[in-house]
């Protein structure tokens, strides 16, 4: 008769457990760093967006908050507009400057002149 410890089915419900509890611990691990991540997000906005609300150039701008398609790979969208590519570019290296906790894209802010027309007689 063979024990139980050299049985076929013992080692596959052992390798199914270890499976299953690496998976479980995966998962874990990568809602904590989800967790993390939005907790320093939250953070980085309500430390920079005053600082994008105080300047006039940047009025329209607003840092969107913590957005992910891959928990490896979070990202902060921005949306807005600023009048000029000075005005962009001016944005771009603040945001590059300030240390974001998650990548950050300036594809969907927009340079929108101002067409209002002038008061000059």
């Amino acid at each position: 008769m063979q024990s139980r410890l050299g049985s076929r089915g013992f080692w596959i419900a052992v390798s199914a457990l270890i499976l299953f509890m690496l998976y479980w611990g995966a998962m874990s691990l990568l809602g904590l760093k989800q967790r993390q991540d939005q907790k320093a997000v939250r953070e980085y906005i309500t430390k920079v967006q005053p600082i994008l609300a105080a300047d006039a150039r940047f009025k329209y701008v607003k840092l969107l908050g913590y957005s992910c398609d891959n928990v490896l790979y979070p990202y902060m969208p921005v949306s807005g507009k600023v009048r000029s590519k000075n005005d962009w570019g001016t944005l771009n290296y603040l945001i590059q400057t300030s240390k974001s906790p998650v990548s950050i894209s300036l594809g969907t802010v927009r340079v929108a002149l101002d067409r209002t027309p002038s008061k000059t007689p």
